[in-house]
């Protein structure tokens, strides 16, 4: 099931980002989750991923964090969440172009072929990616 966020959901998602090397925004995560800009996705009522992302400028959009479980990667958990958050982005915010950041090559490999997003540029080892999503 995939639902908006709960402030008591902080704790998972934390863990979530620990075990998969995500940076931890801490007190931050509530400001996401009040303006709705988390979403979860629940299996038998254990949260397995997340996704946060918020609209920029002139149908600009930025997915902060995606974070899965490690007991759950490669069953399809951020296949999922990130086709909803670009429908979300897309309905809600007017988004028509999606960018994200990557400093694994795993998940540069992941967005790229799986969900056909480009690199924009190279920095530092941080690679920037974006979709048209609309």
């Amino acid at each position: 099931m995939l639902r908006p966020a709960k402030e008591s959901d902080i704790p998972s998602l934390q863990a979530i980002g620990k075990t998969v090397g995500l940076f931890d925004y801490g007190f931050l995560y509530q400001k996401f989750v009040r303006r709705n800009l988390v979403f979860v996705m629940e299996l038998e009522n254990q949260i397995v991923g997340y996704v946060i992302a918020f609209p920029l400028f002139l149908g600009q959009g930025f997915c902060l964090q995606i974070g899965v479980s490690s007991k759950h990667q490669g069953r399809g958990v951020g296949t999922t969440l990130m086709s909803f958050i670009e429908k979300q982005m897309r309905e809600h915010h007017q988004t028509y172009r999606l960018f994200a950041h990557t400093i694994k090559d795993r998940s540069l490999a992941y967005f790229g072929k799986k969900l056909m997003y480009r690199p924009w540029f190279n920095l530092f080892g941080l690679t920037v990616i974006y979709k048209k999503i609309a």
